[in-house]
């Protein structure tokens, strides 16, 4: 085995499998933004998550850039259930909400995931 893939596995502590004994529910969300509005999108992106994060109890979300003008995110969340009431709310901070719009050429489909093992790890 590698010596770095040793060593991070080293590093993995058993309290690193937060998906135990959740009903964790993850989100992948896709976007074509328009090659102008990157920061825009970000910005928006960043301030949506902030809000459900603080209002609404989501557990997070990474975004992740695909290609040229191509993003990704994953949103976890403690239930499907959580994030439909979150998303019934419908309080997120409008401006935001307006700068993704105005930045995205297009959206693909949602995929909705249960988490089935959780591998990830904390580095905060």
């Amino acid at each position: 085995m590698p010596k770095a893939l040793i060593a991070i596995m080293s590093a993995r502590s058993d309290k690193t499998s937060t998906a135990q004994g959740l009903r964790m529910f993850t989100v992948l969300y896709r976007w074509i933004i328009a090659p102008d509005q990157a920061q825009d999108f970000i910005s928006g992106w960043e301030a949506v998550t902030d809000h459900f994060i603080e209002h609404h109890g989501a557990l997070g979300s990474r975004l992740h850039r695909v290609a040229d003008n191509t993003f990704a995110a994953y949103a976890q969340w403690r239930s499907r259930e959580a994030r439909a009431a979150a998303f019934a709310a419908n309080d997120a901070p409008e401006a935001a909400v307006e700068k993704m719009n105005r930045a995205i050429v297009d959206r693909l489909e949602p995929i909705e995931m249960g988490v089935v093992s959780d591998r990830l790890i904390d580095v905060s």
